[in-house]
């Protein structure tokens, strides 16, 4: 068997080993090689996604070209097609991070209207990587190492594609002649990821040929071990975690590195969002004080206080909603 004959049979596998037969499917697709080739992946193994695509109009007549294109895509495969169409430059607060929420909302609304069961996105093995370096470089929590996640059933998301290096699907698109748009902001070097893409881990395979499938195993390894280590945490939550309160000496027997996880895990459950790394190292920094009537914010709707209980006078840590 060929090497590409071989990339090619780990890209049907993909799909037939995550996929189950008839199961109704929203495709997110952009109109780039990632989503193109997922799209014909699924198409060649009996699927009929529904296409799901957003026009931000952030490229003028590109954003509009790629919408035709997909459009053409859809009438030829006779697909549905869901467009949402937005001005998302006119929208104040982060334009990467609008685009995110508004393209995962619209995803999810259109698999409740639909009765589909998954929702599934083209992300592969170089954003897996590319999100790995970027989390490193700006010095993000152990949490922010975990990457992009394979699945998510509670929001109903699967990426299929997340162990396939970008240069096996194109190599697949270019073997069987499929068409696709490219984004030219994808080569703009002002873009920390672009920079990280096109400049940095061109440095890495040079020094290392087998770059990509050395940092995906790693990545795998960190995950197992992080997984571990919050599981154990949650389940310490579990016991000890009771009307909104824990008591603090039994907190503070934990290991740092636990600690971290259960206050994480904590804000995530009432705050839907990660502790930064400075707030949690402040809000660690404040527990291990020890001391009663202390407190710190916990997010924008809550306060995470010292209390003495008064029957036994020792300390409690309680989550306390805040007054407005």
């Amino acid at each position: 068997m060929t090497p590409l004959k071989h990339s090619f049979d780990s890209l049907k596998k993909a799909i037939s080993t995550k996929l189950k037969p008839g199961t109704k499917i929203i495709l997110g697709i952009s109109g780039g090689p990632d989503s193109v080739a997922l799209l014909h992946l699924l198409l060649t193994a009996g699927f009929s996604p529904i296409l799901a695509h957003v026009n931000y109009h952030l490229r003028g007549l590109d954003s509009d070209l790629d919408h035709q294109f997909i459009a053409k895509l859809a009438a030829k495969y006779q697909l549905q097609l869901e467009i949402l169409e937005i001005y998302a430059q006119k929208i104040p607060g982060n334009l990467e991070e609008n685009c995110r929420l508004i393209r995962y909302e619209f995803f999810e609304q259109a698999r409740r209207v639909s009765g589909a069961e998954l929702i599934l996105t083209a992300h592969q093995l170089d954003d897996q990587i590319e999100t790995f370096l970027f989390n490193l470089a700006r010095g993000a929590s152990l949490s922010g190492f975990l990457g992009i996640a394979e699945s998510d059933p509670k929001r109903y998301l699967l990426r299929p594609l997340l162990s396939i290096p970008k240069s096996v699907l194109l190599a697949y698109l270019k073997a069987n002649k499929f068409n696709y748009r490219e984004d030219k902001s994808n080569f703009d070097l002002k873009f920390s990821r672009n920079l990280i893409r096109h400049k940095i881990i061109p440095v890495l395979v040079q020094i290392n040929p087998n770059f990509h499938a050395t940092i995906a195993s790693s990545i795998a390894s960190l995950k197992e071990h992080l997984q571990n280590s919050q599981s154990s945490s949650q389940q310490w939550l579990s016991d000890h975690f009771d009307q909104q309160k824990f008591w603090l000496a039994d907190f503070l027997k934990l290991k740092t590195i636990s600690q971290k996880n259960v206050l994480q895990l904590l804000y995530k459950e009432f705050n839907k969002s990660s502790l930064t790394k400075q707030t949690l190292a402040e809000i660690q920094a404040t527990l291990q004080k020890n001391k009663a009537n202390l407190r710190k914010e916990f997010g924008k709707s809550y306060w995470i206080c010292i209390k003495k209980d008064p029957k036994t006078a020792k300390r409690q840590v309680v989550i306390k909603a805040k007054l407005h």
